[in-house]
This record gives C-alpha cells, structure tokens and sequence, in this order.
C-alpha cells in the first residue's frame, strides 16, 4: 500500500466519518458487558488496531483487487467479511 493510500484510509478513519460505527460499537459492548468503561475502553483498543498500518496494510493485501466479474457490491460485501475475520482473529 502506498504511503499515500495509507494516509488517506487512516484519515477517514477519523472524525465524524467513523463516529456513528465507533459509537454503535460501544453501544453493543456496554449492553453486552453491563460496564461502560470497559466498553469504551475495548472500542478504544479496536480503532487504534484499525487505524494501524500494520492492520490497514494487512487488510489490503488481503482484500487485494476486484476479481475478474465482481460487481462493487460484491466486493464491498467480500471486504467486509476480510475485516470482520481480521479482527476476530485479532481479538478473540
């Protein structure tokens, strides 16, 4: 992944662009685990993971590029499972 395309991702990963899924995120984990604190502390420990370039290299190899006849909702549909996989591994 170019240098370029890496600032990119983890400037999108910032700000109100990721606000809405971060806050869902804790939402979940606050009613799973009846402790807000340790959710807010977990959703803290996975964004900083997503915001690496370790995880954001890893993620685009993996993702790699669109297959031959894939449509873009099959791609984005493949993407999110790659990172749902990435982070499951990562964390459980």
């Amino acid at each position: 992944m170019k240098k370029s395309d890496l600032a990119l991702w983890q400037s999108k990963l910032t700000g109100s662009a990721i606000a809405a899924p971060r806050d869902q995120l804790k939402y979940e984990l606050t009613a799973v685990t009846q402790d807000s604190e340790k959710a807010e502390k977990f959703t803290s420990e996975i964004m900083s993971v997503v915001r690496s370039e370790a995880f954001l290299t890893e993620l685009d190899k993996k993702i790699g590029d669109v297959h031959e006849g894939e449509t873009e909702e099959q791609f984005v549909t493949r993407s999110k499972a790659l990172l749902k996989n990435l982070l499951r591994n990562r964390f459980l």
